[in-house]
């Protein structure tokens, strides 16, 4: 398993206090750590980490790599050519990482706030053993969610 840590954005949400050079991710907002710091944190930390630092890759604007690299200097950089979408980053995540092709790359955000750190690990695993050929799919996609309690026409929805 590796992950894949999208961290892009215009830094135009909390503005001024986010920036392009320095966008939500990356801002310590929570505590003295910024939630991209907590998303790597999450992901390897001990005892049950996701992975180890080395198989994590940052996708980001390559502006934002010194920042990547002062808040996470063990972790794979890889720059966007031009800011496009998610669906874009993990299309070039997804060709420009060379791993095996069996192998599961877990993609998430790096400005999510996760309450219980343990509990999301576990539901990550899951979703890595249901990936590797799961439903007799060869290569299948899992995706994590959570239930809406409203109508929410900023997001999209998933039918299962």
């Amino acid at each position: 398993m590796y992950v894949v840590v999208l961290a892009g954005g215009g830094g135009t949400r909390l503005h001024p206090l986010s920036t392009p050079a320095r966008p939500k991710p990356f801002l310590p907002l929570l505590g003295p750590e910024s939630l991209f710091e907590r998303t790597v944190r999450r992901i390897v930390a001990e005892p049950f980490p996701l992975c180890r630092p080395e198989d994590v890759t940052v996708v980001a604007a390559a502006e934002l790599e010194p920042l990547v690299r002062r808040q996470a200097p063990d972790v794979a950089f890889l720059a966007e050519p031009v800011g496009r979408n998610t669906g874009a980053a993990i299309a070039l995540a997804a060709v420009a990482i060379e791993r095996p092709a069996d192998e599961v790359m877990v993609v998430v955000p790096a400005d999510h706030l996760i309450g219980d750190e343990v509990r999301f690990r576990e539901v990550v695993r899951a979703a890595a053993e249901l990936a590797r050929g799961a439903f007799g799919v060869a290569s299948p996609l899992v995706a994590l969610g959570v239930e809406p309690t409203r109508p929410a026409t900023e997001y999209g929805y998933l039918l299962p």
